[in-house]
């Protein structure tokens, strides 16, 4: 699911929602968008100098598991918008 797939997603759900209800989605949409450049971000694995591929580290493996682990948490925040 790409950005803007998730955006037009999510801007169909605001578009059905009175004006304090859509505040709290596009909340969301922008917490799931930002979750997701980090995780995107943080995927791929190290190259190193020489164009051998590396092993993650300790720190960007629970980087990619935070963000992955808030995006369904703000998923299903978003969901519970829908009746």
């Amino acid at each position: 699911l790409g950005i803007s797939d998730l955006r037009r997603a999510t801007n169909t759900i605001n578009n059905l929602m009175d004006d304090s209800s859509a505040a709290g989605t596009q909340r969301l949409q922008r917490l799931m968008i930002q979750t997701k450049y980090q995780m995107e971000e943080d995927l791929p694995m190290p190259i190193s100098k020489k164009g051998v591929v590396q092993p993650r580290g300790e720190k960007r493996l629970a980087r990619i598991e935070e963000a992955l682990k808030n995006y369904v948490i703000y998923s299903k925040q978003l969901l519970e918008f829908i009746p």
